[in-house]
Parts: C-alpha cells; sequence; structure tokens
C-alpha cells in the first residue's frame, strides 16, 4: 500500500480522480471510530472482519459488499434508526481471511454455513440481509438456502446479480443480463487469463488510490453524470469509496466470486424465495434480473445512476421524514413487500415487538414506510 505523507496521516497520496478529496475528512474519522470492528472464526478457521453499529436491540441487517470492495463501503454518517447494522469483508477481502484451497471449495453452501456461524456469534436469530452487485448472490442463496431461510425475513439488493444458470432464465435474458461465455471463466476457461488480468488491474489500481475503474463510467456517462457529480460533491462517501477499494488486496476473492456467481448455476433455488425482496437499480442497467423471483420483488429504479452507483444513491439519501427509513419496515411483511400483516412465525428475541409492528401509512407519499419510500426520497 503507497505510504501516506508523514506531515498529515489523513492524507491521500493523490487526489482521488474524477473528485476533489484529498484524504479523510473529520466527520468519516469519526463515523469510522464510532463503529465497533470485530472478528468471527468460521470454517476451517477462517477469520471473517466485520464492523457493527447502531443499537443492538434494533432490527440486525447485514450487508454484503460487492467485489473489489470491502466492509466500509456500507459505513453511515450516523446509525441508521432501530437498526443494528452488521457489514462484514467477505472472505477474501479486507481484514477477511481468504477460503482454504480454489475457488470451487467455497461453494454457497459454506458461504452460508459461515454467515449462519457469524450470526450465531453475534447471538442473532433472524435478520435483513442487504446486498450490492455480487453481495445480492450471496443474499438472495441465504434467502432460499434450507440452512439459512427460516432466519432470513428480506433482502435489499442494489445493481442485482441474476442466477444466469437458472430454468427459468431464457437464452434471451441470459444475453440482456450479461452472462459472461464460460471461456472466460477465470478458474478453468480457455480464455481465463483475460479476466484474471481484468481482475488484477484494477486491485493494483485501487492500492494506488486510482479508483478510475470503478468511478469513470459513471463520470464519464453524459446521462449518469449529473447524479454523479451530486454525489461526489460529499466528500464522506467518497472516503468510504477508497477505505472499500483499498479492501481488494488480493484476487482470491474475485476469482471465487466469478466462479460461484457468474459461471456455475447458483446452488440453491431462487424461484422458492419466500421473504419480501427490494431490488434497486440503477436506470441504465439491465432490471430484469430477479425475474426467477419477481412475483415476491419490488422494483426501485433509480434515475441517472449505473451498476456501481445504484446502491450508493438508496443508501445515501434517507431524507423522508417520520424516520421511515428504518429497516425494520420489512420485517412486517410476510411473503410479498406490499403486505403489511405480520409473519406467521414468532421471534424469540427480545426484538419480537418491534419486528412484529404492522407498517404505518407515512403521511409523506401515502405509502406503507417501507425502505422503499424512504430510500428513494432525494
Amino acid at each position: 500500500m503507497p505510504q501516506v505523507a508523514p506531515e498529515d496521516p489523513n492524507a491521500f497520496p493523490r487526489t482521488i480522480k474524477h473528485t476533489n478529496v484529498s484524504g479523510y475528512t473529520p466527520e468519516y474519522l469519526a463515523a469510522k471510530s464510532r463503529v465497533t470492528v470485530g472478528t468471527c472464526t468460521v470454517t476451517n478457521d477462517v477469520k471473517i472482519s466485520y464492523f457493527t453499529d447502531g443499537d443492538p436491540n434494533g432490527v440486525p441487517v447485514l450487508c454484503l459488499h460487492g467485489g473489489s470492495e470491502g466492509k466500509y463501503m456500507w459505513l453511515q454518517k450516523e446509525p441508521l434508526p432501530g437498526i443494528f447494522q452488521i457489514s462484514i469483508d467477505r472472505p477474501g477481502y479486507g481484514e477477511s481471511d481468504s477460503p482454504k484451497g480454489k475457488a470451487p471449495d467455497y461453494p454457497f453452501e459454506m458461504v452460508v454455513k459461515d454467515i449462519c456461524l457469524l450470526a450465531d456469534h453475534l447471538k442473532i436469530d433472524q435478520f435483513v440481509v442487504c446486498g450490492f452487485s455480487i453481495g445480492s448472490s450471496w443474499a438472495q442463496q441465504l434467502a432460499c438456502a434450507p440452512a439459512s431461510r427460516d432466519r432470513v425475513r428480506g433482502i435489499i439488493v442494489f445493481g442485482c446479480m441474476a442466477d444466469t444458470g437458472h430454468p427459468k432464465m431464457t437464452a434471451a435474458l441470459a444475453k440482456k443480463v450479461g452472462k459472461p461465455p464460460k471461456v472466460l471463466d477465470p478458474n478453468d476457461g480457455c480464455l481465463g487469463f483475460v479476466l484474471r488480468g481484468a481482475f488484477s488491474g484494477p486491485m493494483k489500481q485501487f492500492q494506488n488510490y486510482d479508483f478510475s475503474a470503478k468511478m469513470g463510467p459513471d463520470s464519464k456517462s453524459q446521462k449518469c453524470a449529473p447524479r454523479f457529480k451530486q454525489w461526489t460533491s460529499d466528500a464522506f462517501w467518497i472516503c468510504c469509496s477508497v477505505d472499500a477499494g483499498l479492501a481488494y488486496n488480493r484476487t482470491f476473492g474475485q476469482m471465487q466470486d466469478a466462479y460461484r456467481s457468474l459461471f456455475q448455476p447458483w446452488q440453491y433455488d431462487v424461484s422458492t424465495i419466500k421473504c419480501p425482496v427490494y431490488n434497486f437499480q440503477g436506470e441504465h442497467e439491465c432490471a430484469e434480473r430477479l425475474e426467477p423471483h419477481a412475483s415476491l420483488s419490488r422494483l426501485l429504479t433509480h434515475p441517472g445512476p449505473r451498476h456501481c452507483a445504484a446502491r450508493t444513491w438508496a443508501l445515501r439519501h434517507r431524507t423522508h421524514r417520520n424516520s421511515c427509513s428504518r429497516w425494520s419496515r420489512m420485517l412486517s411483511s410476510s411473503s410479498s413487500p406490499d403486505v403489511a400483516t405480520p409473519p406467521p412465525w414468532a421471534l424469540t428475541s427480545s426484538r419480537a415487538a418491534r419486528l412484529s409492528r404492522p407498517s404505518p401509512i407515512c403521511p409523506g407519499c401515502e405509502a406503507r414506510s417501507t425502505p422503499v419510500c424512504a430510500w428513494y426520497t432525494i
């Protein structure tokens, strides 16, 4: 990692491209020092690094980052009201260990087992899962795997991934959502070197504080640039992106992500998901990625951004009155995001009363105060 100038330990080696941010801000450093960082030992003695933030008695929300980033992508300026946030470095990223063996040796079955072990470590029974990009494939698999589906009360996905090997995924739809040819599989494809190079290049750039690979496309697009400019005007979120990008410190996690989520049929059938699903997509990316379980999914499209910014806009603009940004509203739904009756099962933890409240009508938008109306309001 490049050395930070000794005269200012919070300065970056260079100004971040496409922004005017040249160092960590006091606001960001205060938020980072507020959260509690811990580790959990899971399968094969692999250690997962995480941070927690907010009320431990609030609704547990597990945040799963995308490829080539880490847990601080989810850091908030202030704790989310009513939420106990858990954000992890997925194995192979940041301060978490890499799983033992090669990519095929860490299937979704082990992903599910390790996330359940983490929840047990934190003494959490049921939780909401929030995932961006590759992290959304983890969220979907957690929501339908037999070992975890009864623990997942809802999922929120941004820049969602699709199971292109699913029986309900037509060839035309798989092409539309961007299924890569098998020859590009970085693990055993005959042209796998192409993606291996595509993975290692940005990693080296990120360690040199050059995040153009992620920020560049939206900044240069005429359609996306206005939203991107508005986002980069707040240095806090750029600092989040810097720390998240620095967590891309080896390619092993990305290699495993590609094997599990891009080149193989997913292990568990996403069409069996029963919990509510909220799907936030950027305006300029494919919205059909939740097609196999669209009946349970509520889609919200954000004007302007593409893939990398879809999650950013949903998270960063929580200006809705009546504090209806609380993710706990999802937990009052049963099989559909629009149903506001308590689920048939009961919680055994102290969170039961909070989670079973019906979702009130929000006077700001005349809709039930789910995360949808709260997070979409700019």
